[in-house]
C-alpha cells in the first residue's frame, strides 16, 4: 500500500519520542557503518541495550525504520523549503535561501542523507514511490522559484528542470566528499556554489558583468 504524503510517525508501535529518536540515531550510525543490508535487528538491539523483541515494541520492521529515516529528512527538507519559497522576495534571494538551506542541511545531517541516497533503493517499492512524490514537490517548487525569476529577466531561460535538477546534484554530492574536518564551513560551501550557479544563470549586462546576489 502507498504511504500518504508526509511524515508517517504511524509507524512506530510506541515508546517515548525521546527513545524514537535514540533509535533513529543509532540505526543511521549502524547504516552507516554496515550498510543496511547488512545491519541487523540484534545489533541495533545490543546498541540500545534492549532485546530483539523488545524493538518491536517501537517498529514492526526493519523496512519500516529505513522509510522513518527517509521520511524524516524528506519531511524536514520540504517544510523549510515552503517557508522560503511562500516569502515575498527577490526571486534570485529566494533561490539563494533554498540552495544555502539544503546545503546547511545536509552538512547538517550527513549521515541520514548519505543513507538517503545510498539505501533508498532497499525499500519497499511503494515507498520508494512514496519519497519519490515527495520529491517531485520540492523539485516543483524549485522550478516554480527559477521560472519567477526567469519571468522577472533575473535569470537566463533554460529549461527549468535541468537548471532545477543540476542545482540539486551539485548540493547532494557533498554527501559523497563533505565532512566535518573541512576547511569551509557549511554556510560557506553554500555561498560558493550560489556563486557558481548564479554566475551561469544571471543575465550578463553590455560590459559583460552579471548582476550577482550579494
Amino acid at each position: 500500500m502507498k504511504r500518504k504524503s508526509g511524515s508517517d510517525s504511524s509507524l512506530w508501535e510506541g515508546g517515548r519520542p525521546e527513545r524514537r529518536k535514540e533509535i533513529m540515531a543509532k540505526a543511521i550510525q549502524l547504516i552507516q557503518e554496515k550498510g543496511f543490508r547488512e545491519m541487523t535487528l540484534d545489533q541495533l538491539a545490543d546498541e540500545l541495550d534492549f532485546t530483539k523483541a523488545a524493538f518491536y515494541y517501537y517498529l514492526s520492521s526493519k523496512k519500516d525504520l529505513l522509510y522513518l529515516i527517509h521520511d524524516n529528512s524528506m519531511t524536514t527538507l520540504i517544510s523549510t523549503m515552503v517557508e522560503i519559497v511562500q516569502q515575498n522576495i527577490d526571486p534570485r534571494e529566494k533561490l539563494a535561501q533554498c540552495i544555502r538551506a539544503y546545503v546547511v542541511m545536509i552538512a547538517e545531517n550527513l549521515a541520514g542523507f548519505q543513507i538517503y541516497f545510498m539505501e533508498k533503493r532497499e525499500l519497499r517499492p511503494s515507498d520508494q514511490e512514496t519519497l519519490t512524490a515527495r520529491e517531485r514537490e520540492f523539485v516543483d517548487a524549485l522550478e516554480n522559484v527559477y521560472r519567477e525569476g526567469v519571468d522577472h529577466g533575473l535569470f537566463v531561460n533554460h529549461n527549468a528542470s535541468v537548471v532545477v535538477h543540476s542545482i540539486l546534484g551539485m548540493c547532494a554530492w557533498m554527501t559523497r566528499w563533505y565532512h566535518d574536518a573541512g576547511t569551509c564551513t557549511p554556510t560557506e560551501v553554500a555561498d560558493i556554489l550560489i556563486q557558481i550557479i548564479f554566475d551561469g544563470l544571471i543575465p550578463r549586462d553590455v560590459s559583460g558583468t552579471n548582476n550577482s546576489v550579494t
